[in-house]
C-alpha cells in the first residue's frame, strides 16, 4: 500500500488530526491504489493531457463497489471526487480520462474472463477483456459474436460504453445491439444486474450511456456459428453519388456480411467500397459473387481470400506495420460522426473542402447503416428524423510526433474538425449530423443539443443511479475542466 498516495486521496474527506484521518476502511482495498504514470495522463488520441491523482487496481468487482460507496459516503458538501473505468485507453479526445480523480484500471479484474454457453449461443465476458480475445475464445468454440469495431483491442466495456460500430453494424446493428444482459456498479457503488427486461432503465442508459451511470463489469453477448472464411472485395469509384448508391444497394441484400467505404486521394479524389462475403468450403463463393457484382455499378474489384479471424484482424495486421515505421503512437485528431442520408452529398463537399485544405493522412471512412437496426431506448444518439439510412463517417487521420499538444500543426487539424462540426452538427451546423465519440468542455448547450429530446431522460437516470456526480467525467458532460 502506498500510504502517501492514500493520504493525498483521501485527506480532503476527513478533518485534519481525525483519528480515522486520510485510510479508507480495508474493505477499499488500501492495497489497490498505485501511482499513476503517464499512460493515465493521455490517451491513443495524444491531443489532451490531464493527469489522475490515483490509479487503482481492483482483483474484483467488489473492489470497484467498496471504492465508490466510500466516496459516496464520505464527500462533503461541496468537494470533489471522481472515478472512471480504463480499459485499452483508446478514446481520441481524453473521453475516458479523469482529470484529478481515481482511474479504476478494469483489465487488472483477476477474476475468470469468459464463460461460454455454446447450446444457448452467448458468452459472458469480463468489461476489461479485449475484443480479439473474445474471437479467439468463441472460436474454439465454433462460435462468434456478430458485431464488431473494426479494431478488435478494444475492451468489451469500452465499446458498450460508447457504441460499438462497423460494417457489420447495417445489419445486426451496433455492437451495444448484440448484448443479452450486463453486471454494473452504479455511481453509488450498488452492483446490479440488469437487462431489456430486468432493470431496464439502467440497462439501455449504459449502452452508449458514455460511462455516466455505471461501470460495466460483466457483459453477455450474443454468438452465431462462426464461418470459416471470408471473400474480401474492394470496388473503386470516380462518383460518389454511384459509390453511395452502390453501397445502399449492397446493405439492402442478403448475402453481404461486411459493407464499409472509403475515400482516398488529395488532388485526384477516388472512392472504394469494401465488402466481405464469410462463407465455409463448400459454399458455392464465386457464384455468390457473381450474384452481386451483377447488380453493381462499378467492375474495378479486387478480391482475396483470407479466414474469418484475419478478416475481422485485419487492422491489427496494419497497426504492426505502422509501429514498425514509427507511425502509431503520434497524434489521432480523429472525427467521427452520423451523417442523414439526405446531407449525404451536402457533406461531402464539405469534406473535399477539408481535404484540398490538408490531405488526411489516415482513413476516411463512409459506409450507411439502417437506422432501425438500434434501440432508440437506448443513450446513443442518431440524427433526428425520419431516417432509415445513417452514413457513418469516420476521419482517422494522423499527424507526425512534431504535433505535439498545443503545437500550431495540431491546432491547425482540430480547426479543420471544428470547421466541420460547427457546419453540420445539430445545434451548430445545418445538416442534422451528430457526433459519435462526442466530447466537450462542459458547456451545458453541447450536450443539450446532442441529446435532444433525450437529455431530460438522460439527466434524470444519472440522478438516480450517480447523483454526486462522481463517475466518468471525461466526455464533460456533467463536470467542467
Amino acid at each position: 500500500m502506498d500510504l502517501l498516495l492514500i493520504v493525498f486521496l483521501f485527506g480532503f474527506l476527513f478533518p485534519f488530526g481525525s483519528e480515522s484521518a486520510f485510510v479508507p476502511p480495508p474493505e477499499v482495498c488500501p492495497s489497490c491504489f498505485h501511482t499513476p504514470t503517464v499512460n493515465q495522463s493521455i490517451d491513443f488520441g495524444m491531443l489532451i493531457q490531464r493527469w489522475p491523482a490515483s490509479l487503482f487496481q481492483p482483483k474484483q468487482t467488489r473492489d470497484i463497489s467498496h471504492l465508490l460507496r466510500f466516496v459516496n459516503t464520505n464527500l462533503k458538501h461541496g468537494e470533489k471526487i471522481t472515478v472512471g473505468p480504463n480499459g485499452a485507453r483508446r478514446s481520441s479526445h481524453g473521453q475516458a480520462q479523469v482529470p484529478g480523480g481515481i482511474v479504476v484500471d478494469m483489465m487488472s479484474l483477476q477474476s475468470t474472463q469468459f464463460k461460454i454457453n455454446p447450446s444457448k449461443r452467448y458468452i459472458d465476458v469480463n468489461a476489461g477483456a479485449l475484443w480479439v480475445d473474445v474471437l479467439k475464445e468463441t472460436l474454439k468454440h465454433g462460435l462468434t459474436p456478430r458485431s464488431w469495431t473494426d479494431y478488435l483491442y478494444l475492451t468489451v466495456g469500452g465499446t458498450l460504453s460508447v457504441g460499438g460500430i462497423s460494417g457489420q453494424s447495417f445489419r445486426y446493428g451496433p455492437q451495444i445491439m448484440n448484448v443479452l444482459q450486463l453486471d454494473v456498479i452504479t455511481g453509488k457503488g450498488d452492483m446490479m444486474t440488469c437487462s431489456d427486461k430486468h432493470n431496464s432503465e439502467l440497462f439501455h442508459g449504459v449502452l452508449g450511456g458514455l460511462g455516466q451511470f455505471g461501470i460495466i463489469t460483466r457483459a453477455r453477448i450474443i454468438l452465431e456459428v462462426a464461418p470459416k472464411k471470408t471473400k474480401w472485395v474492394k470496388i473503386q469509384y470516380d462518383d460518389f453519388k454511384i459509390f453511395t448508391k452502390d453501397q445502399e444497394l449492397l446493405i439492402a441484400m442478403a448475402e453481404p456480411d461486411y459493407v464499409e467505404g472509403y475515400l482516398t486521394g488529395g488532388a485526384q479524389i477516388s472512392y472504394t467500397i469494401e465488402f466481405a462475403l464469410y462463407y465455409n468450403e463448400d459454399d458455392p463463393i464465386q457464384k455468390m459473387l457473381d450474384v452481386v457484382m451483377s447488380r453493381l455499378s462499378s467492375t474495378k474489384i479486387d478480391t482475396s481470400d483470407v479466414t474469418y479471424f484475419d478478416f475481422l484482424n485485419r487492422v491489427g495486421r496494419e497497426e504492426l506495420d505502422l509501429r514498425k515505421q514509427g507511425l502509431w503512437d503520434v497524434p489521432h485528431p480523429w472525427l467521427n460522426l452520423l451523417v442523414p442520408k439526405s446531407q449525404i452529398y451536402n457533406f461531402n463537399h464539405l469534406i473535399l473542402q477539408m481535404v484540398a485544405k490538408s490531405p488526411v493522412t489516415g482513413a476516411l471512412l463512409i459506409y450507411p447503416v439502417y437506422t432501425n437496426k438500434w434501440n432508440n431506448k437506448m443513450s446513443m444518439m442518431l440524427p433526428k428524423g425520419n431516417n432509415t439510412v445513417v452514413y457513418v463517417v469516420s476521419i482517422l487521420r494522423s499527424v507526425g510526433k512534431n504535433c505535439t499538444i498545443g503545437s500550431s500543426c495540431l491546432k491547425n487539424v482540430l480547426g479543420l474538425n471544428q470547421d466541420i462540426i460547427d457546419k453540420s452538427v445539430e445545434g451548430k451546423g445545418s445538416m442534422g449530423v451528430k457526433e459519435y465519440l462526442a466530447y466537450s468542455t462542459g458547456k451545458d448547450s453541447t450536450w443539450i443539443a446532442h441529446f435532444g429530446t433525450k437529455w431530460k431522460k438522460f439527466k434524470s437516470i444519472k440522478h438516480k443511479y450517480d447523483p454526486l456526480h462522481i463517475l466518468s467525467p471525461g466526455p464533460g458532460i456533467f463536470n467542467s475542466f
